[in-house]
């Protein structure tokens, strides 16, 4: 397991490697699909390089024009009622995502895994993965081959993208997981509790309002505008 101080450092040199499933804030599982380059992403299949041995410059940035291999890792927490569920929820997300990222022209051409868990063997099959015959328990994932219903679903959007947009098109909004998981935890308290006061619902606001500030789909001028609102808010509150 890759630690967590090395964990940041190679989100910081792309930000596109996590997956998360959350209910209520508490994290129920996720998927890290990483892009290493050739040599690092041999070095971990062959078992000669670990977690504690990455660095940044392990780490490939995504740029659009081009297909890349990353090596996937999936943990659910099993100690949950119905946390079948949230595996397949999250399998789910993340394929949508690589979706998202392949009509942005980012291109996933192989997932590597490593796996001796007969419960993720079987997933990994399920997905379309292939064991190695040289290598017991290493898999792969051929994305322009494979099969099943996600890589196929998969495939449509790679096709598309590679068409030009019409002229009538409008600009499409890029994805932003973490504004997603705010919009989630904003209407899973809204609509399990009862009787709210009003200064309990602009409390569940204001997260909602920071990540709309930072996302990308915002211009400055909005940025400043819903910082503002936020203090405005926050003023109001406290009164």
């Amino acid at each position: 397991m890759t630690p967590i101080e090395v964990h940041r450092i190679l989100y910081h040199a792309n930000p596109f490697i996590d997956y998360v499933v959350k209910f209520r804030g508490l994290v129920l599982g996720y998927i890290n699909a990483t892009p290493y380059i050739p040599e690092t992403l041999e070095a971990i299949m062959q078992g000669r390089k670990r977690g504690v041995d990455l660095t940044a410059q392990d780490v490939i940035r995504y740029e659009s024009g081009k297909s890349y291999s990353v090596y996937i890792g999936i943990v659910v927490r099993q100690d949950i009622p119905g946390h079948e569920y949230y595996a397949k929820r999250l399998i789910s997300g993340f394929f949508g995502a690589l979706c998202e990222l392949a009509r942005d022209g980012i291109m996933i051409r192989r997932m590597y895994a490593i796996s001796d868990q007969e419960r993720s063997i079987k997933m990994s099959r399920d997905l379309g993965f292939e064991e190695q015959p040289s290598q017991a328990g290493h898999f792969v994932l051929d994305m322009e081959t494979a099969n099943t219903l996600f890589v196929h679903k998969y495939r449509e959007i790679v096709h598309k993208s590679d068409r030009p947009p019409s002229k009538a098109a409008s600009r499409r909004i890029a994805y932003d997981p973490q504004l997603e998981e705010a919009l989630q935890n904003l209407l899973e308290n809204l609509t399990e509790s009862d009787g709210i006061e009003p200064s309990q619902i602009i409390i569940m606001f204001l997260p909602l309002i920071d990540r709309l500030a930072e996302s990308s789909q915002m211009t400055a001028t909005q940025q400043v505008l819903l910082r503002s609102l936020h203090e405005a808010l926050f003023q109001n509150e406290k009164e």
